[in-house]
């Protein structure tokens, strides 16, 4: 599976993580898809590597002579529940809290009336699993005064702050809470934030000949998750991921001594992450991008960002956000696995390649402008602190992983068992789908000596030597 993360962490590995929006793991597999969950922590042969940790394998479902199927639905809701303190404090009623967790499982035969009947040939196993989930929370939180946005009246010293900020501050939820003095006012509110998601996925296995056996795996999770902005409660921040997932095998029994196992995989996950879109929630009046930006920007890809934050605040009163950081990546990876396993007496013989393409894709707003008002005379005066715009272009690295391993597993006496294996492993430089080669430096021995080196080097040098010795024993005392 494949999921948006570290853009350059896992992906040089060749690992990807499999989640949804709602960071849970259905875009691998839902729990009643899975035959199989397995985990090795210690002690692991040369067929695996990567990555360090424990290695964790998956197996699923497949149907059978018979037709069988099972629904579920898991409910929770906050009639049981106790209320929320901090919503209890402020006379608020606890936030609604919602979960519905459904789905269900069908497999058998693959029959088609008066043409086919798969009985001992074909087999199918679909399962769907969906979740609805509003989560509760409740925030306190600072916005502008009715003073400040020019609704309210003003005390001595204090003002409306000028016209063409008016459309900006008029976006934040109107004050529920005391006049903090400094041109905010405390908003405290309890609300649920929705996501949800649609986990289905359809397996096919069929017999070819009494030795091979192929199966097909199709498996796709669309999910998103709405929540409100921390610093401003009118807007929603949204991530919205779809994950898509092929998988091929070919099992077959070569020799009474010799068998072979081949997969092909293909995953690749389209997200929108951290979205922003103000609404007219608690009392907020919606503005346009357009009404914001200064002349020569254009609207569609644009953000803005503008921020109000005094001096020895350890964080921002308060701030506006419109449209920023609208994350689009979508990341695919193929990967073809090999594994041969032959006997020779006490030794079970075990050779296999695996090859690996990640091919992700970001692209954020094309520029992003920053305001700063570090006091509230510097707003009051329209006199921003520091202004500041950023530009983006859409990246498109691309990694290769290739492995090779041998492994000897020998059973010397009814007690005592040996593992013995090698790997290698090689992991050529990354390139760029468009040519934009990420810039790479000289040297990183001396920090004082270091340049740049000419555009086009690559980010590292192909080392030829990552062979990684596996020795274990295993003794029945």
């Amino acid at each position: 599976g494949s999921a948006p993360g570290s853009f350059l962490g896992s992906q040089v590995a060749g690992n990807l993580p499999g989640l949804t929006a709602l960071g849970t793991t259905q875009s691998l597999a839902s729990v009643d898809d899975m035959q199989e969950f397995r985990v090795q922590t210690s002690n692991v042969s040369a067929e695996y590597g990567r990555q360090p940790g424990g290695q964790i394998a998956i197996v699923t479902r497949s149907g059978s002579n018979s037709f069988h199927g099972g629904v579920f639905e898991y409910l929770r809701n906050n009639v049981f529940d106790a209320e929320d303190w901090f919503a209890d404090s402020k006379g608020q009623a606890a936030p609604p809290e919602r979960q519905n967790d459904f789905g269900g499982t069908f497999g058998g035969p693959v029959t088609i009336p008066h043409l086919y009947h798969g009985r001992d040939r074909t087999f199918f196993f679909v399962s769907y699993e969906g979740l609805q989930l509003r989560l509760p929370t409740f925030t306190i939180t600072n916005v502008p005064t009715a003073c400040l946005r020019g609704a309210g009246n003003c005390a001595a010293g204090q003002g409306p702050a000028p016209g063409v900020l008016q459309p900006l501050l008029k976006a934040f939820p109107l004050p529920n809470g005391k006049d903090l003095g400094n041109g905010t006012a405390e908003f405290d509110i309890g609300y649920s934030n929705p996501s949800h998601l649609n986990a289905t996925s359809v397996r096919i296995d069929h017999v070819l000949t009494q030795k091979w056996t192929l199966f097909g795996r199709y498996n796709e999770v669309p999910s998103t998750k709405g929540s409100l902005e921390g610093i401003n409660l009118a807007e929603i921040a949204a991530s919205i991921f779809k994950t898509k997932a092929v998988t091929v095998g070919l099992t077959g029994i070569i020799s009474p001594t010799s068998t072979n196992e081949f997969r092909f995989g293909y995953t690749g996950n389209a997200a929108n992450s951290d979205a922003y879109f103000n609404n007219n929630t608690y009392g907020a009046v919606p503005i346009a991008l357009s009404d914001l930006l200064p002349a020569g920007f254009a609207t569609p890809t644009a953000g803005l960002d503008i921020v109000w934050a005094f001096p020895g605040y350890t964080s921002t009163s308060f701030g506006f956000q419109l449209y920023l950081n609208n994350i689009v990546q979508n990341q695919r990876q193929y990967n073809v696995v090999d594994n041969f396993t032959h006997v020779v007496g006490s030794h079970q013989l075990r050779f296999g390649i695996d090859w690996r393409r990640v091919d992700p894709y970001a692209f954020t707003n094309a520029y992003r402008i920053g305001f700063d008002y570090l006091s509230e005379q510097s707003l009051l005066n329209n006199a921003a602190t520091s202004f500041s715009v950023f530009g983006s272009t859409p990246l498109n690295p691309i990694f290769t992983n290739f492995s090779a391993y041998a492994q000897d597993t020998w059973k010397v006496s009814p007690r005592l068992t040996l593992d013995l294996g090698l790997r290698w492993d090689l992991n050529p430089p990354m390139g760029e789908a468009n040519g934009r080669v990420p810039l790479a430096v000289n040297e990183i021995s001396n920090l004082a000596t270091m340049q740049l080196a000419p555009y086009g080097t690559s980010a590292w040098h192909t080392t030829y030597a990552n062979f990684a010795p596996r020795i274990g024993v295993a003794y029945q005392v």
